[in-house]
């Protein structure tokens, strides 16, 4: 529009037809849910993602923690320390013993039952990494601090 052009005289487009702007309301909605619905299709049948050859420490903590407190039972079950060993260096490369410590010096401080700490501070004092919060559980057979049984 310039500027000797009337107001009256405007160029603009026409307003859309009341009939086209319900085919776009109904269409859009659609077209965003069998996008949705296509793109979930594909993520979770046709083609999910398969991790292979992924490794222990990629794990959450969570994950890393319990598979810590499995490794400790295994070991008290069957007391193969080289197997222990090498089962949290999986888990924590270059650090395996020092994640045990961890582990357990938090599995104390939360409280956790004495049949989950036991094996973890025996397989600890067992690789030489032992700490003096966990000697009151190295003191009898099966008891822990306050004197209760594993079971």
């Amino acid at each position: 529009m310039d500027l000797y052009t009337p107001l009256d005289q405007d160029d603009s487009p026409p307003a859309p037809s009341g009939r086209r702007f319900l085919r776009f309301r109904f269409l859009f909605p659609l077209g965003l849910l069998l996008g949705l619905g296509l793109g979930l299709w594909i993520g979770w049948v046709a083609w999910p993602v398969r991790y292979t050859n992924t490794d222990l420490f990629d794990l959450r903590d969570d994950y890393r923690w319990e598979y810590v407190v499995m490794v400790g039972g295994a070991y008290a079950r069957d007391e193969d320390l080289e197997q222990a060993r090498q089962q949290l260096d999986l888990v924590a490369p270059g650090a395996g013993p020092a994640f045990l410590v961890q582990v357990a010096e938090q599995a104390i401080a939360q409280g956790r039952p004495a049949d989950v700490i036991i094996p973890l501070v025996r397989l600890a004092r067992d690789l030489g990494v032992a700490t003096p919060v966990m000697a009151p559980y190295l003191e009898g057979p099966a008891e822990g601090p306050s004197g209760e049984g594993e079971g």
